[in-house]
């Protein structure tokens, strides 16, 4: 049995969707202006809502304690929690009113995800307002909140005595290392020995004890930092929001006026046939 191949005749596909839109000009011309209409007045009466991101370093905050904290917040945002807001940020009710978003987020590369968590230490904080002018406040705030919460408290004592602790066993060692040398400079010793253990190389002393000096420079250095929080880059404002964006009301609006068209042009040959 032949067959015969249905192709299709483009000409004629066009003519027909150009009767169509001619017909019915007005009614697509209409649909359009009024969905970009009301999308323009709900990006005119909508409250703007701005970006900002600051870039922390801690040694004592890790990662995942930072997402729940970002999570915990993001809760009392959502349910309006004034009080506890305005408490925890050391903000007015007003300005922490203003606050729409928190979030944290890693400042590694995905690379680096598998290093310890001691090493997580650079984090992103990602916050949403509604007024720019509360950026500076709201950035001591977050400070604030983490270094007075009783969890990062603990961790900071903790880790103040055991390089206090790591300090002095370093004191006692480089004594008893600048001790041995006195006494091997001034010929006391001509075979000197500790314990068992006989040392035949003098000007190795001087590098054992450069290297205890170097290490504890690094635990005083650690000791000095180990309850704050260096903040890299600090919350900048913005002018332009990043809510509402006429781009996505605009092709919102779009699709709305193409389903209202379809669905106009469906009744109204729907009831030219039952005519």
């Amino acid at each position: 049995m032949d067959s015969t191949p249905q192709t299709i005749d483009l000409s004629k596909v066009f003519s027909s969707l150009f009767t169509v839109i001619s017909k019915n000009f007005k009614i697509i011309l209409l649909s359009f202006l009024m969905c970009i209409g009301v999308a323009e007045v709900f990006h005119f009466l909508s409250p703007r809502v701005f970006e900002s991101k600051m870039i922390i370093q801690s040694d004592i905050l890790s990662e995942s304690y930072a997402l729940k904290v970002a999570d915990n917040l993001n809760l009392h945002i959502k349910d309006e929690d004034i009080d506890f807001l305005s408490v925890a940020l050391n903000l007015s009710k007003e300005d922490a009113g203003k606050l729409r978003e928190f979030k944290v987020v890693s400042a590694l590369t995905p690379m680096s995800q598998q290093m310890p968590e001691k090493e997580k230490i650079i984090l992103v904080i990602i916050v949403r307002v509604a007024d720019n002018a509360i950026l500076p406040k709201l950035q001591e705030g977050i400070i604030f909140y983490l270094t007075s919460n009783p969890y990062i408290q603990k961790r900071v004592l903790e880790e103040k005595r055991k390089l206090s602790g790591l300090i002095a066993a370093l004191d006692g060692e480089l004594q008893k290392l600048d001790s041995l040398k006195r006494k091997i400079t001034n010929g006391r010793f001509s075979s000197a020995k500790i314990g068992d253990v006989s040392i035949m190389d003098v000007s190795g002393l001087y590098g054992v004890s450069a290297n205890l000096y170097d290490k504890r420079f690094e635990y005083q250095e650690d000791l000095a930092l180990v309850d704050s929080i260096q903040v890299i880059e600090g919350l900048a404002a913005f002018k332009k929001p990043v809510w509402p964006k006429r781009s996505i009301l605009w092709t919102f609006a779009s699709l709305l006026a193409f389903l209202i068209i379809f669905l106009v042009l469906s009744w109204k040959t729907i009831r030219s046939q039952a005519e």
